[in-house]
């Protein structure tokens, strides 16, 4: 995909100190009104939904500097991929703007971007969740328009919405976080709740206000179990997506399930795409909280953890 130029400048670019900064970066013989603003983002250790806020936050940026926006995630070293021919937005998402990658390196002029985490973004605090700061519609506008799934993954999300959840009355949506986060503690990120916590939530919620039917979207099978012991055939959840965790990040420890990344993470596109479409949410505070909002036509009811970060 990349000339022999451009794979000379990206291999040299990676041995500087300064290589996760926003740069020109060679371009091909392609000439367009705009420059390609290449979105990029670095670590090891980051789910779908973290690049879905980065990289949304980067798309408007383009966009207001009046650019063209290309996700590659193919370049750049993260754990979402399958091979290294593979760029694993493609995989679920839409480019934002039509141009392939394979397009976007054709193109003359080129703007590389920092590979960091942009200030102005969708986040997890409460203000953002609640509306406090604002920017939830604004950011939820931008989002339905950009952030689009390809045509395979929105076949399968609607059919395992059908099968899960659809004429199955009015529905509570749960998100419960658990295996690495709720062991390892990433520090400053959102103390999420237990599962005895977030089930006496929902029990709560259920008797307040009715609900037909609790969808538990979870990757911990012990919370998982917990949920179908109090609520039986009330509760509705993807089993296919929990695993028994017993150590390490959670990218590890699916790595030992009989499935591959793609399937992995359409197991949690499916949980989040059918969350957004409950009639309300309990929920910790999470990457996938705000995936959920970001992609929801609205909720009657939300409930958010407060709990704090972890140190």
């Amino acid at each position: 995909m990349l000339n022999v130029r451009q794979k000379f400048y990206l291999k040299m670019m990676n041995r500087r100190a300064d290589a996760g900064l926003e740069r020109s970066f060679p371009g091909g013989r392609q000439k367009i009104d705009k420059p390609v603003y290449i979105i990029r983002r670095s670590g090891r250790s980051l789910g779908l939904f973290s690049y879905v806020e980065t990289n949304l936050a980067r798309i408007v940026y383009a966009i207001e500097h009046d650019m063209i926006p290309v996700i590659d995630m193919r370049h750049f070293d993260n754990r979402l991929k399958e091979s290294e021919s593979e760029n694993p937005w493609d995989t679920y998402f839409e480019q934002p703007c039509g141009l392939s990658l394979e397009e976007a390196y054709k193109v003359k002029d080129i703007i590389l971007s920092d590979s960091g985490v942009p200030e102005d973004r969708p986040g997890d605090s409460m203000d953002f969740l609640t509306g406090g700061t604002g920017t939830l519609e604004k950011w939820r506008t931008v989002a339905k328009q950009y952030i689009r799934f390809n045509q395979d993954t929105q076949r399968y999300v609607d059919s395992r919405y059908k099968t899960l959840i659809e004429g199955k009355g009015k529905v509570l949506g749960v998100l419960a976080r658990g295996t690495d986060y709720a062991n390892l503690k990433p520090s400053k990120h959102p103390i999420q709740p237990s599962g005895e916590e977030i089930l006496l939530k929902t029990k709560e919620v259920l008797e307040e206000r009715g609900y037909d039917r609790v969808f538990l979207a979870t990757e911990d099978s012990e919370i998982l179990k917990l949920f179908r012991e109090e609520l039986g055939e009330k509760l509705v959840a993807a089993e296919d997506g929990c695993l028994e965790y017993k150590d390490g990040f959670l990218s590890e420890a699916q790595n030992t399930q009989n499935k591959t990344k793609k399937q992995i993470n359409l197991d949690y596109l499916t949980n989040i795409f059918i969350l957004s479409g409950c009639d309300a949410i309990v929920a910790g505070r999470t990457s996938g909280t705000v995936g959920a909002a970001l992609l929801t036509e609205g909720w009657e009811y939300e409930y958010y953890f407060d709990l704090g970060v972890y140190e």
